[in-house]
């Protein structure tokens, strides 16, 4: 199996704010942020470099390392708000239908920290309702909670767990299969994925870097995995890459 590993687009914070400082119809973005215009540009820019089909002709593509193209089947996502607006336009140069996978989502889930000593407040993420109404395209897995997907509990701060479990299940998918999967998730979540994919436990020491909507590829063996490339930005002109 081959796999891509793609980090969310550029996205602003905004810590610190009261929440009662902020309409109440932007209040779930303060712990749940969407991309900026520069990221749309950046989502944009990746799924038209996904897309592209190969030429033979052009030199320049054929020093890249996927110059036959890129051939992606199926299309993971995290539920927060700014993977899935990463993954739309992706999905919709590569005629997918994507699907929301929970366990992709980012260290700390759903949280905002409003500056007053108080320490992060937990949300609960966006709903079904509200992924249905806004992403109506996207898959929706049964786990999804029907109130908000995040429940910080069974996980606190100790994420390795889940996403050792993600590594798990995409070896599992690649037994048998040539197929070619992409997930989109974060910075730090994507670095502690490819560490269990490589059989490493270095999370603290080594850490993988993605800039926004950066790119790794993995090939999946049953006995042997294979790290082919690293946060790729091909796609990105200089003044668009970001993280």
């Amino acid at each position: 199996m081959r796999l891509y590993i793609f980090r969310h687009a550029h996205v602003t914070y905004r810590r610190g704010v009261p929440l009662a400082s902020v309409p109440p119809e932007e209040r779930s973005h303060l712990p749940d942020p969407p991309i900026t215009e520069m990221g749309r540009k950046q989502a944009s820019l990746l799924g038209q470099h996904l897309s592209r089909e190969s030429d033979p002709g052009d030199q320049a593509q054929a020093r890249q390392v996927d110059r036959l193209g890129f051939s992606i089947s199926r299309l993971f996502c995290s539920p927060m708000r700014r993977a899935l607006q990463t993954a739309r336009p992706i999905a919709a140069a590569l005629g997918l239908r994507p699907e929301i996978w929970v366990d992709l989502h980012e260290l700390g889930g759903v949280k905002h920290d409003e500056g007053d000593g108080q320490g992060a407040r937990n949300f609960p993420g966006l709903s079904r309702a509200d992924v249905e109404q806004s992403f109506p395209e996207f898959l929706i897995p049964s786990n999804f909670a029907e109130l908000g997907w995040w429940n910080p509990s069974p996980e606190g701060d100790q994420p390795t767990d889940r996403l050792e479990g993600v590594a798990e299940e995409l070896r599992t998918m690649a037994l048998g299969t040539d197929e070619h999967i992409a997930i989109v998730t974060h910075g730090t979540a994507s670095s502690y994925i490819l560490h269990g994919l490589l059989g490493s436990k270095e999370y603290e020491k080594v850490y993988f870097n993605h800039a926004h909507t950066g790119m790794s590829s993995l090939t999946i063996r049953e006995n042997e995995t294979t790290l082919r490339y690293q946060n790729h930005v091909e796609h990105l002109p200089d003044d668009l890459v970001t993280g």
